[in-house]
């Protein structure tokens, strides 16, 4: 019983700790320095880059939205609206 009130508290312990170093890490951000130029930095890494005077030389990445190219389209685009005959004649129909 000692041994598993121990190995809860240790648990418990670990949480905190392992919360707190979640809390105290610096977030990340994705800078492009160029096309297909990517690095992810720390914010104090970003902030610095902008206290030297390097804002234009880069941009903040990591909130937009990732850009995919189409392949091309598989399907041709019609030229004008379609439309399907319905058989209604019962003794026609398919089972």
């Amino acid at each position: 019983m000692q041994a598993r009130t121990l190995l809860l508290g240790l648990l418990v312990v670990a949480s905190f700790l392992a919360v707190a170093a979640v809390e105290k890490a610096e977030p990340s951000r994705l800078i492009e320095f160029g096309p297909g130029q990517r690095q992810w930095m720390a914010q104090s890494d970003v902030d610095a880059l902008v206290q030297a005077g390097m804002r234009k030389n880069f941009i903040d990445v990591t909130d937009s939205p990732v850009v995919v190219k189409a392949a091309g389209l598989s399907t041709p685009i019609p030229s004008g609206p379609t439309h399907q005959v319905i058989n209604t004649n019962p003794s026609q129909q398919r089972n």
